[in-house]
């Protein structure tokens, strides 16, 4: 899992992604956003970010690497993929807007696509361990 910090609106990936032997064979499959309700699109920072992901990280497959969104609704969670659209790779690459109502942003820049969620596979997480990797973590540190 790469260093990352975010709010419910927004995440800070770095532009590259770690490489490790461990990796090398896997592929890999695009990254969930958790938000406190369920929005009606996904939003144009989600865009722009896969994008930029897709366009540093040549090892993800645009047609395979999706965004997925963890929604928070009353009881329950609500997961929904999409995958980005060829404009929508295009905009959001070439989006510098960070608005919430940037420019050229359309639903057609990205499509729901079919979720399968099984028992059958096991997944795991690899962290640095020499560094931090995920500040919402860390807490408040005072410093002297």
């Amino acid at each position: 899992m790469p260093p990352q910090w975010g709010t419910h609106q927004l995440v800070n990936l770095p532009d590259y992604f770690p490489k490790h032997e461990f990796l090398k064979d896997l592929e890999p499959l695009g990254w969930i956003h958790t938000q406190p309700n369920e929005l009606p699109q996904l939003s144009p920072q989600d865009v722009t970010q896969h994008a930029r992901m897709l366009q540093n990280n040549p090892e993800w497959d645009a047609e395979k690497s999706v965004i997925i969104t963890s929604s928070f609704t009353p009881g329950s969670v609500s997961l929904t993929a999409y995958k980005l659209t060829p404009g929508g790779y295009e905009w959001g690459r070439n989006n510098t807007d960070k608005g919430n109502n940037p420019k050229g942003y359309m639903p057609t820049h990205y499509e729901k696509v079919q979720m399968l969620l099984t028992d059958r596979f096991l997944g795991f997480f690899m962290c640095p361990s020499d560094q931090l990797w995920n500040y919402n973590f860390i807490g408040n540190f005072l410093f002297f």
